[in-house]
């Protein structure tokens, strides 16, 4: 999946009807301190520039910041266990 800032996706309505919402894809961002900023969007890890990160390149302060989230919104990004 590539990362999106933009979470609502919409279908053009038929006839000139209002659009539908067909996905939601929800995103976190996290930050500490003067590191970098790291973003979760569908269980994957992302740069402010859109990159992926491999989960062994995160920051050691990752961790403590995603156990600071709650089940939902945890279920929400995509991590599994919620």
């Amino acid at each position: 999946m590539t990362f999106t800032l933009n979470p609502h996706e919409f279908r053009k309505g038929k006839d000139g009807g209002p659009p539908t919402l067909i996905r939601v894809q929800p995103y976190t961002r996290l930050h500490s301190g003067d590191g970098m900023v790291v973003f979760i969007q569908g269980g994957n890890f992302y740069t402010e520039s859109g990159d992926s990160v491999d989960e062994d390149d995160l920051p050691d302060w990752v961790d403590g910041e995603i156990s600071k989230m709650t089940a939902r919104a945890k279920a929400e990004v995509g991590l599994q266990g919620g």
